[in-house]
């Protein structure tokens, strides 16, 4: 879902996260790449009851969540967490 700060969020995508380095990758479900997020730019990481990941890209709100139970937020926040002190 996308949207920009209390507004009502709007379907985005089903997709897949892919997290390196330097990168957080949107990929559909046929491995195109749906959208690039340079770590470095990412702002205002966090969980929203616990099963949902939100950050910000150019003030666009994007809010994650799996289709399958058992997401581990505190596993993306962690490694954001990691990832942006270890630069």
């Amino acid at each position: 879902h996308t949207g920009f700060k209390s507004e009502k969020t709007i379907h985005f995508e089903f997709g897949s996260l892919h997290l390196t380095r330097k990168m957080l990758t949107m990929k559909v479900a046929t491995g195109d790449i749906l959208k690039e997020f340079p770590v470095s730019e990412l702002a205002g990481i966090e969980a929203q009851n616990k099963e949902r990941m939100e950050f910000y890209h150019n003030n666009k709100l994007y809010n994650i969540r799996s289709i399958n139970k058992g997401l581990s937020v505190n596993k993306w926040l962690w490694a954001f967490d990691f990832l942006k002190s270890n630069k």
